[in-house]
């Protein structure tokens, strides 16, 4: 049986290096920069499954995930302190790959009701090539050299995660149709960000430093399959 999913998470990242190089000193600047440290960010991902027994699906996925830190500063100009700049530091996480689904709930599917029969869970495990992207753009009215600054950096790697999975199928007409809750943890650090003539890219401010962004971190979220 063929299925489709589409779902919505809310991940947790672990940017240490971006947020103590580069988010923090804009925060505790004389004038401040950014609010915000990146913790975490919203996905969105999908499916294609085929049931191979009725415990084990076999399939492949595609996910997004972004999180970000924006702020208008207050840029000292003449005798007018208002005039707003704007700073944002914006990650992006582009990942496909396979996924193999264990469904518990297979085994003791037949000595239950009816109604409990349409609660499916299990575990999925999920592995796939992933490219962390850095965006960095800052805005400044009151430079009339450099009005923008405008950088985007990026590099690959391998993405595992795993997760429990609960869904309940409420229609059984012609298309199946179920909801379902997710619960997991993801491990992906990017490699060394690279500028697009592929050079490493070294923080602004602290030329001994590359950076790397790390998406590892729990995820939880909903989905809406549909299978036939």
């Amino acid at each position: 049986r063929l299925s489709f999913e589409f779902g919505y998470s809310k991940h947790f990242f672990r940017m240490d290096t971006l947020n103590d190089k580069l988010i923090e000193p804009a925060i505790n600047a004389s004038v401040k920069y950014l609010n915000d440290r990146i913790e975490s960010g919203e996905g969105y991902n999908f499916k294609i499954g085929f049931q191979l027994t009725k415990t084990f699906q076999f399939g492949v996925f595609g996910d997004f995930q972004n999180g970000f830190s924006e702020y208008n500063p207050t840029l000292p100009m003449g005798n007018d302190p208002s005039v707003e700049g704007f700073y944002s530091v914006r990650v992006e996480n582009l990942n496909f790959g396979i996924h193999l689904t264990y469904w518990l709930s297979s085994i003791f599917k037949e000595t239950l009701p009816v109604y409990i029969q349409r609660l499916k869970y299990g575990f999925s495990a999920q592995i796939g090539r992933a490219n962390g992207t850095f965006k960095h753009f800052i805005y400044s009215p009151i430079d009339q050299f450099s009005e923008s600054y405008n950088r985007i950096y990026s590099n690959s790697g391998i993405s595992l995660s795993g997760e429990f999975k609960v869904e309940y199928q409420f229609n059984k007409k012609h298309i199946f149709s179920s909801l379902g809750f997710k619960v997991g943890y993801q491990c992906f650090r990017a490699d060394y960000l690279k500028t697009r003539a592929d050079e490493y890219e070294m923080l602004v401010g602290f030329p001994n430093t590359k950076m790397q962004l790390d998406f590892s971190g729990f995820y939880y979220g909903i989905y809406l399959k549909l299978a036939r």
